[in-house]
């Protein structure tokens, strides 16, 4: 298994044969844990989740352990975490003070390992989806932005546009981020 990819600190997480460790860009082990994590998360904000005895919680790249509480623990993404614990899900920052409180049902998590979408969070409270900012509060911005650019819709079609402009008319039956 391979993480994301760390080019400021140019780590990598790896699963080889059992054994997690960041590696470098060329794949070169480069810091190896004491413990024999079952997971090992994307490093970012100064941090990366892990998963030990079936808990999660997270490490810098001295392997200090920090809040080794959860029962789920997503990667940072400026300076924000999803975690889980007890069947509800919280916000926290990467002082792993609570942003929110631990009241919802759910919250998404992108193949990244982040919580955050273009800078919404994506969440179940009650039942009802509800979209958050990097704060904890819900917001009703819902445009996802990747690389800059958002998916865009009209009549029934769609292109794509960043901030400030149209880059690709409406023109297709369907488009992701």
């Amino acid at each position: 298994a391979v993480g994301g990819y760390n080019r400021h600190d140019d780590v990598v997480p790896v699963c080889r044969d059992g054994e997690w460790y960041f590696a470098d860009i060329n794949g070169n082990k480069k810091y190896v844990p004491n413990n024999n994590y079952t997971f090992l998360g994307t490093y970012r904000d100064g941090y990366a989740p892990v998963c030990l005895d079936s808990k999660y919680g997270y490490i810098d790249l001295m392997y200090k352990e920090y809040k080794m509480e959860y029962d789920f623990a997503s990667s940072f993404a400026y300076g924000v975490a999803a975690v889980c614990k007890d069947g509800k899900w919280a916000l926290i920052n990467n002082s792993f003070e609570n942003i929110t409180d631990f009241e919802y049902d759910s919250i998404e998590v992108n193949e990244y390992g982040t919580c955050e979408f273009g800078e919404v969070i994506t969440a179940v409270k009650d039942g009802q989806t509800v979209y958050l900012d990097l704060e904890g509060n819900v917001t009703e911005k819902t445009d996802v932005y990747f690389s800059g650019v958002t998916v865009t819709e009209k009549d029934g079609l769609f292109g794509f546009a960043t901030q400030e402009k149209q880059v690709i008319d409406e023109i297709f039956e369907e488009a992701t981020p």
